[in-house]
């Protein structure tokens, strides 16, 4: 019986913990403080990768020349500097295209 109650205590202060960190992680993302693992590209690589890519260079020449993994190159490729476009006028805009 005394275990079970020790068992819940330990489970209230863990959530307690969950809690605690949240409210740091939203505090801090509201400061505009990046948390998290840093990223392998800065801006600039990923602008270099994603022009490099335009003019013909390979995924694994990137990779090498970067020292990266592949997924890293491609997520340069994919992120871009511009705003998001909200996904309604996305696809109004490249309707017109096809």
């Amino acid at each position: 019986m005394l275990a079970g109650i020790f068992a819940a205590l330990a489970g209230y202060e863990r959530e307690l913990m969950h809690e605690r960190a949240a409210v740091a992680r939203e505090a801090a993302r509201l400061r505009g403080r990046h948390t998290g693992r840093p990223p392998k590209l800065t801006p600039t690589q990923a602008r270099q990768v994603r022009a490099l890519r335009g003019s013909g260079e390979s995924i694994s020449e990137l990779v090498r020349s970067y020292g990266v993994s592949r997924a890293t190159i491609y997520r340069a490729l994919r992120d871009s500097d511009s705003p998001a476009v909200p996904a309604g006028e996305l696809a109004s805009t490249e309707a017109g295209v096809l």
